[in-house]
C-alpha cells in the first residue's frame, strides 16, 4: 500500500480550527514570517509512523512553491514523491517527472480551447467582482473572488457553454479554479502505482478535488464536515471527527491497513 493524502483540510489546518482544537499542536508551515497551518503533536507522530511502513505520496492542488513552504516535509518527514498542481506535477526525489509533464502538455496542445480562451469565456459569464486571477505553475487558473459572494449562476453557465471542451471549473471558498480535465490527481495517482509503487492506494481528502480518488482508490476515507461527506459512498470511510483529530484519525486507520497488508504479505511468504 502507499498512502496519497491531500493537504490542507485532510492533514494540515488552518489558524480557523486552532481555537477550537482540543489537543496540542504543533506549527508546520509558515510564510513571511506568518503562521499558516498546523497538525496535531499526536498527528505528526502518527504520520512518522506510518512513514516507516509504507510511502506517503502528499497530493495537493498547491503550486510548487506554496507546498514547499510546508516545514514538515523539508525538516521532518521527506516523501520521495509528491503531486502538485492538482495531479499537473509529480516530483520524485526532488526531480520533475518529465514523461508525466510530457503528458500532460500533450494532452493540453490538443484542447480544442485554449487557456486564454477559456479565460476570456470565464470572464465573460461571471458578473461579481473578482479579486484578480493568476496562472498557478502555468497550469491552473485560479481566480479569486469574493467569499459568500460567488456568482455560482454564471459557474454554471460557464461549464453548460464549456461542456465537452476539455475543462473543469471547480469553487472551493473564495477560490474558483478553471483547469484541463486531464489535471486530476486520480489520473497521477495512476500514474504512480504503474510507474513507482506496484501497491495498492490509500487515499485520504476533503474536496471536491479529492472525490475521484477517494472512490477510486482501495481504501478512502474523509473527515467528518469535509466538503465531500454528504456525497461519499458506502465504501469511503467518513472520519467521526473533523479538524485537527481528523488527521489523527484518518492515519490512524491508514496505519491500521498499512499493517494489516503487510501481515498479509508476510503470511503468504511463510506459507
Amino acid at each position: 500500500m502507499f498512502f496519497a493524502t491531500d493537504l490542507d483540510r485532510t492533514l494540515i489546518y488552518s489558524k480557523l480550527f486552532i481555537a477550537e482544537a482540543e489537543c496540542e499542536y504543533a506549527l508546520v508551515e509558515a510564510y513571511n514570517g506568518k503562521e499558516i497551518s498546523y497538525m496535531s503533536l499526536e498527528a505528526i507522530t502518527l504520520l512518522k509512523k506510518l512513514n516507516d511502513l509504507v510511502p506517503i505520496v502528499p497530493i495537493t492542488t498547491r503550486n510548487h512553491q506554496q507546498y514547499k513552504r510546508i516545514q514538515l516535509f523539508e525538516e521532518t518527514i521527506y516523501p520521495e514523491l509528491y503531486v502538485v498542481n492538482n495531479g499537473g506535477t509529480i516530483i520524485y526525489k526532488g526531480e520533475e517527472d518529465k514523461q508525466w509533464s510530457d503528458y500532460i502538455k500533450e494532452q493540453i496542445k490538443a484542447l480544442p480551447v485554449n487557456y486564454d480562451e477559456v479565460l476570456i469565456s470565464f470572464l465573460n459569464h461571471y458578473k461579481k467582482p473578482i479579486k484578480g486571477y493568476n496562472k498557478s505553475d502555468g497550469l491552473i487558473w485560479l481566480i479569486i473572488g469574493e467569499r459568500g459572494n460567488i456568482d455560482e449562476e454564471a459557474v454554471q453557465l460557464f461549464m453548460n457553454a464549456n461542456e465537452n471542451k476539455g475543462w473543469k471549473i471547480q469553487v472551493n471558498g473564495k477560490k474558483i479554479y478553471l483547469y484541463p480535465e486531464c489535471i486530476n490527481k486520480w489520473s497521477a495517482l495512476v500514474y504512480i502505482q504503474k510507474n513507482y509503487y506496484q501497491r495498492t492506494i490509500m487515499a485520504a481528502g476533503d474536496s471536491i478535488f479529492d472525490y475521484q480518488m477517494v472512490h477510486e482508490a482501495d481504501y478512502g476515507i474523509v473527515p467528518k464536515e469535509a466538503y465531500i461527506e454528504g456525497i461519499c459512498k458506502e465504501q469511503v470511510r467518513i472520519a467521526r471527527v473533523s479538524g485537527l483529530k481528523a488527521a489523527e484519525e484518518i492515519l490512524r486507520y491508514a496505519i491500521e491497513m498499512a499493517e494489516k497488508e503487510i501481515g498479509e504479505i508476510e503470511g503468504r511468504k511463510e506459507s
